[in-house]
């Protein structure tokens, strides 16, 4: 989970937003071969940052709802 968080955090950190309302436009695959890891796993785990508040998840694109939770989680802190 950590990892996904941190991914969604460094994507966000180079647009030009990265705050509360920010998307990412990259699906679930793309996230997942970019960690090295399989689409579910990922899907798993955007599920629970979606059940925790951080984000909401859209085909192709993923919504940041609360980029503090998202630093929460990505510090492992969940």
């Amino acid at each position: 989970q950590t990892r996904i968080a941190n991914r969604l955090k460094s994507i966000l950190s180079r647009s030009v937003q990265g705050r509360d309302g920010s998307e990412v436009n990259l699906s679930q695959d793309e996230i997942a071969r970019m960690l090295g890891t399989r689409r579910q796993v990922v899907s798993r785990v955007l599920q629970k940052m979606a059940t925790q508040g951080a984000v909401q998840i859209h085909y192709g694109r993923i919504l940041i709802l609360d980029i503090g939770k998202l630093d929460q989680i990505a510090l492992g802190a969940d």
